[in-house]
């Protein structure tokens, strides 16, 4: 574990980032641009967690992978754009994630700065 919360639903909140990312990997399987995204998100990943290149500076490896996972979802969207309650649904709670972690990521910046 890299980086320790204080509550259970900041996990909830990271469980359901990754289940949306997978899933976006496995509806952007068969497309080019996944597999680039996704190979160098391995050899990050290799970098990082099996080496342990950096592994205590979050905020600087998180750059080197981290636009993986718009992709991934971006695909799932698309996947879900057949069906056009599922993709409200999935963009609803693609939100709610972007807001909730914008408004902690500012309280956390406030309480450092202030």
């Amino acid at each position: 574990v890299l980086v320790r919360y204080d509550s259970w639903h900041y996990y909830a909140f990271e469980a359901v980032v990754v289940a949306l990312f997978l899933a976006g990997v496995w509806f952007g399987r068969r497309e080019r641009l996944m597999w680039i995204a996704g190979s160098m998100f391995l050899f990050d990943m290799l970098l990082h967690v099996g080496l342990n290149f950096a592994s205590a500076d979050v905020y600087i490896m998180t750059a080197h992978w981290a636009f993986v996972v718009p992709v991934a979802t971006a695909y799932l969207l698309k996947a879900a754009s057949r069906h056009s309650g599922m993709q409200t649904i999935l963009a609803g709670l693609i939100v709610f994630l972007t807001a909730f972690m914008w408004m902690h990521n500012v309280q956390i910046i406030a309480q450092h700065i202030l």
